[in-house]
């Protein structure tokens, strides 16, 4: 049976007030958001309270897939939920301002610990009809064509982001992780996309395909997968071995081939063989998992396209711990 999440109240109300909580409630945004977005292979910067903002934003996500061009703004704002006219009209001016600075903005996400009363909801629902609107912009001499969105993300969206990133949302909001619950999970499985030519699929979850051209040269051309677990519990855990289970080998019809980061520890080179499902890569010195740390390391898989008797394969991984074993959802892998 899942346990009920309970009713927390918001970083407002826990940190301190003034500029202190502002400060405060600005890391701890960050430390989500660069987490979250690390995990789905994203280019988030956040500028450090030092440097002050980038072009009137706290922080911007990079599309670099696609047209690193286009950015999506962050602004932290700690706001309480019943709004002052003063408040209204400082986030309206940070909004024309960002809006301004930054012409090839797709969406200006404004970052409050509370959610806003009645008013301000529909104070802010005024402030979208006036500042979401079509927009054009040239880049690399070619025209791009967008419609502008303005988002509000609050206390719903921090404790989402701390129940997923729990490594950091146990610091502020403990009494969603007690202590004799605790868990240790596998937090997330994937490419690494930013050390190699591999992408995520946008129709098809848990899915990649190889890409090929100028800018993805010098990058590594082996699957590079990246594991993140989470140990919440008092234990200790040493994962001894790694099985790699192909469920599925496929031929397709194929056209012409056009700030606070969880760091990896390292890579392990695992050569399959094709001729057996489960490929079974004993570790010669185990990796220990301290108790209450996250840990972070990838799997490279050594000359896979090139050994592969298909041109998509479906797999999985077991992470062997001796008593106790963690199974990752399948991931498919197109070439």
């Amino acid at each position: 049976m899942a346990m009920p999440i309970p009713n927390v109240s918001s970083l407002y109300q826990r940190l301190h007030s003034g500029s202190e909580g502002g400060l405060e409630f600005a890391r701890c945004a960050k430390l989500l958001l660069s987490a979250h977005y690390d995990r789905l292979g994203k280019h988030f910067v956040a500028e450090s309270d030092a440097s002050g903002d980038y072009r009137k934003l706290d922080a911007y996500l990079r599309d670099i897939s696609s047209v690193p061009e286009l950015i999506t703004g962050f602004q932290f704002k700690f706001f309480p939920a019943a709004l002052k006219p003063s408040h209204r009209k400082e986030l309206e001016s940070g909004i024309l301002q960002a809006i301004t600075a930054n012409p090839t903005m797709t969406e200006y996400i404004l970052f409050t610990p509370e959610e806003f009363m009645k008013e301000g909801q529909e104070w802010w629902g005024q402030l979208k009809r006036k500042y979401e609107k079509k927009s054009t912009v040239t880049c690399n001499g070619v025209p791009v064509h967008f419609t502008r969105s303005l988002t509000h993300w609050s206390h719903t969206k921090i404790i989402e982001l701390s129940l997923r990133e729990e490594y950091i949302g146990h610091r502020y909001f403990p009494e969603l992780f007690p202590g004799t619950v605790g868990s240790f999970k596998l937090d997330y499985a994937g490419i690494d996309c930013f050390n190699s030519n591999w992408t995520p699929s946008q129709k098809q979850k848990n899915a990649y395909f190889q890409i090929f051209g100028n800018k993805n040269q010098g990058l590594m051309s082996d699957p590079l997968f990246d594991f993140q677990f989470t140990n919440s519990t008092a234990e200790i855990f040493l994962l001894r071995a790694i099985e790699i289970h192909i469920e599925r080998i496929t031929h397709t019809i194929k056209g012409i081939s056009a700030e606070y980061l969880l760091k990896s520890i390292g890579s392990i080179e695992c050569m399959i063989d094709f001729d057996k499902e489960n490929n079974v890569f004993d570790l010669k010195d185990p990796i220990k998992f301290k108790n209450y740390e996250p840990l972070r390391f990838n799997v490279q898989l050594k000359e896979f396209t090139k050994r592969a008797p298909g041109n998509g394969v479906t797999l999985k991984f077991l992470f062997d711990f001796g008593k106790y074993t963690i199974l990752s959802e399948s991931v498919y892998l197109n070439f």
